[in-house]
């Protein structure tokens, strides 16, 4: 079987196909373009180098002092054609961090009790650290809806 197939890949390969060697470069981008909205200066895309994080958005961008940079992580990396929207500032409103906060403060988040708390606990501890308040939305038990009631009550 294995003098069948090389034979038949031999006659294949003598037909003339033209072969070209891959290269990694060929696969790699040079650069990503991001968008960058909400509470800046100059909202509108950025050219950054691939695997930039938002810290380096955030070093080349002016935001404006109504800017609320609680729930970004400066640590995730972008991706081409990622939207980066800086919002606005609420006042009076307290947040509570998802990634620090115990069940007592959780259960403080509406719609939140004792079980669901625990679930986000142990969803933390099992999986470490929330990179994004979005992520939340990987506990079992929260959906779009219940993250959508959430997310101004929450940071990182």
């Amino acid at each position: 079987m294995k003098r069948l197939l090389i034979l038949f890949l031999m006659t294949v390969l003598s037909f003339g196909i033209e072969t070209r060697n891959l290269q990694l470069s060929d696969l790699q981008k040079e650069s990503i373009h991001i968008t960058v909205a909400g509470e800046v200066e100059a909202p509108g895309q950025l050219e950054l180098p691939p695997h930039a994080t938002v810290e380096e958005v955030l070093e080349q961008i002016h935001v404006r002092d109504t800017a609320d940079l609680s729930g970004l992580n400066p640590d995730t990396v972008l991706h081409d054609h990622d939207i980066l929207n800086i919002p606005e500032k609420k006042e009076d409103q307290p947040r509570i961090s998802i990634n620090t906060a115990s069940k007592e403060e959780l259960m403080k988040l509406p719609g939140i009790g004792e079980a669901m708390a625990e679930t986000i606990i142990a969803y933390r501890e099992e999986h470490g650290l929330f990179q994004k308040k979005e992520d939340l939305r990987y506990v079992k038990g929260i959906g779009l809806n219940k993250y959508e009631k959430l997310e101004e009550f929450i940071t990182l």
